[in-house]
């Protein structure tokens, strides 16, 4: 379910994104922008609901990697 919310964001901030930067000159361009961007991040966000929100490992600063496991 969370998924699906997701990717219904993407898809409405891309369709305004691509509406904004049809029409409207350059705060249209820049508008068109922001809300691409918005997309990419809820793309990020979708990306991590089929995930469970868990990174499949962890890099310290020191350069170890502990893997958490699924």
């Amino acid at each position: 379910m969370l998924s699906t919310a997701w990717f219904a964001c993407v898809v409405l901030f891309f369709l305004i994104a691509l509406e904004f930067i049809r029409g409207g000159g350059l705060p249209g361009m820049l508008m068109g922008v922001v809300f691409f961007l918005l997309s990419g991040l809820c793309l990020v966000g979708f990306n991590w609901s089929l995930r469970g929100f868990r990174p499949d490992h962890t890099i310290m600063p020191d350069g170890e990697k502990i893997d958490h496991g699924k």
